[in-house]
C-alpha cells in the first residue's frame, strides 16, 4: 500500500462518525476480511476498496503498534509465541 493510500485511510478513519446509521458516499460501510488477513473498505454502492493489514490500519489512526500487542497479550488474545522480540 502506498502512503498515499494510508494517509487518505488515515484520513477517512478520522472523519468516520460514530453515528453508523447513514455514512457519506466516500466512507465504508462496512468492512470485509480477505483469506490473505487483509481489510478492505465496502461502500454503499457495492465497490470494494484496496486491502490493507491490521497494522496498517492501528498505523493510519495514529496506534502505536507495540502498545496494542502487549495489550492483547495481557488480555490472552495472543501468546508468548506470538510475540515476536
Amino acid at each position: 500500500m502506498s502512503a498515499a493510500d494510508l494517509a487518505s485511510v488515515a484520513g477517512a478513519l478520522r472523519a468516520t462518525s460514530d453515528d453508523y446509521t447513514q455514512a457519506p458516499a466516500d466512507e465504508p460501510v462496512a468492512w470485509m476480511r480477505r483469506s490473505d488477513g487483509t481489510w478492505c473498505p465496502v461502500y454503499a454502492d457495492g465497490w470494494v476498496g484496496p486491502g490493507f493489514s491490521w497494522a496498517q490500519m492501528l498505523a493510519a489512526r495514529g496506534e502505536d503498534l507495540g502498545d496494542v500487542l502487549v495489550s492483547l497479550v495481557e488480555a490472552g488474545l495472543l501468546g508468548q509465541r506470538d510475540r515476536k522480540s
